[in-house]
């Protein structure tokens, strides 16, 4: 038999379920796909960047560099030497264009040739290049992953890594820069950030109370640092505060991020999609063999038109145009669950979220931290938890609806 709460419960979601809230609801009027490659042999990533003039370029592990021109990718020419993965491609405040590669270090085109720097010729630490990019100070940092860190400062090259106490000890997958010299790493669970000489960590696990948190990539866009990782988006403001937008949409791993035309951010979560945020409306557009979407993106871009370019992992690069327009839709509920009985128990079924299957849902103590996730449930009992308020975010993947709420367990 039901319990009072689990009636009042199901009696409320399904309720809410029925009202609409304001979101922004982001359509892709058109997806197009290219593959630049050889299609009998196809790259799995390309890796984006935009030249002075906003023209994008892609390169891959297959050592190919193409230019997009004229609707259609051209492939360009990138010399005789250069035979391993490209994982790095940008340009500088001049105009050159920078390759980083695997085995073989950084290429740079300088005026209609290219020049070759390496471990034997220049001061960075190793050929293994992962990221290349600049700051608004003329600086260029060099990523080496488990090897730690170049910096060239326009005069002399300096080498940073976990054994001269600079950076903690690990592997650097993402790092970013800003116009005011300001530069970032992702190590682990670790956010550090370089500026006027010193070195500061902030760790994620700490500060949010989690647990196994590794940051997959980093975007400075429009004054914020945009933080991706395996528990959802994170942003630090220009003063350093930060926050935890996709909180209630549990831990996703987030892969890239860039900010639309209409200052909205859209950000790609491996195995579903792509979703669209302003302020605290959100839509989701689940990639599938309908719309094109991929599943898996493993890079993104962004270009002046506002078309979002997609590495979309299976040898292909899509070319995303959204439609942004404001309606409303059922979508994100906000709801407080009272009053509680004191074993802390409610149940889900079809009827709450309007369709047929199961739940996923996610409790967070007031600080943020995880402190239970079930997935795949009708049925929840919160008995083990202590007596504290909860926020609470149930998950309907099929109809991708999200409702959010409080809990007060009392034992």
């Amino acid at each position: 038999m039901k319990s009072f709460f689990s009636r009042l419960l199901s009696s409320l979601l399904y309720l809410l379920s029925l009202w609409p809230s304001c979101l922004v609801n982001a359509q892709i009027s058109t997806i197009q796909s290219y593959y630049p490659s050889d299609p009998n042999s196809p790259a799995t990533k390309y890796v984006f960047a935009k030249d002075g003039e906003g023209q994008l370029w892609a390169a891959n592990e297959k050592a190919e560099l193409f230019q997009f021109n004229n609707g259609e990718w051209i492939g360009a020419e990138i010399g005789e030497e250069l035979n391993t993965a490209i994982r790095a491609v940008q340009f500088d405040g001049s105009g050159r264009l920078w390759l980083g590669t695997q085995f073989q270090g950084i290429f740079v085109r300088t005026a209609g040739h290219w020049v070759r720097y390496h471990t034997m010729n220049s001061g960075i630490s190793s050929n293994n290049i992962f990221n290349i990019v600049f700051d608004g100070m003329g600086t260029t940092w060099i990523n080496h992953g488990a090897f730690g860190l170049s910096m060239w400062n326009g005069a002399e090259w300096y080498s940073y890594t976990s054994e001269n106490g600079a950076i903690p000890e690990g592997m650097i997958t993402a790092v970013a820069s800003d116009q005011m010299g300001r530069f970032w790493a992702g190590v682990g669970s670790y956010l550090i950030k370089y500026i006027k000489d010193d070195w500061y960590w902030i760790n994620l696990d700490e500060w949010y109370g989690l647990e196994g948190t590794l940051i997959s990539n980093l975007r400075w866009l429009d004054g914020q640092l945009f933080i991706c990782t395996n528990k959802g988006l994170f942003i630090q403001d220009d003063e350093g505060q930060l926050t935890w937008p996709s909180l209630d949409m549990g831990e996703i791993l987030v892969t890239d991020v860039v900010l639309s035309a209409n200052q909205s951010y859209c950000f790609a979560e491996a195995g579903y999609g792509l979703h669209f945020m302003e302020g605290e409306s959100l839509t989701s557009i689940f990639g599938n063999s309908s719309n094109q979407v991929p599943h898996f993106v493993l890079g993104m871009e962004i270009t002046d038109d506002g078309t979002i370019w997609l590495s979309d992992g299976m040898g292909g690069i899509k070319a995303a145009f959204p439609t942004l327009t404001t309606q409303r839709e059922a979508a994100i509920h906000r709801i407080s669950f009272f009053p509680n009985p004191s074993n802390g128990r409610f149940d889900l079924n079809d009827n709450v979220c309007l369709t047929n299957g199961h739940f996923e849902l996610w409790i967070y103590d007031a600080f943020g931290r995880l402190m239970a996730f079930r997935s795949n449930v009708t049925e929840v009992d919160l008995g083990f938890l202590p007596s504290a308020r909860y926020r609470v975010m149930i998950r309907s993947p099929k109809q991708q609806k999200v409702w959010i709420g409080d809990v007060l367990i009392q034992h």
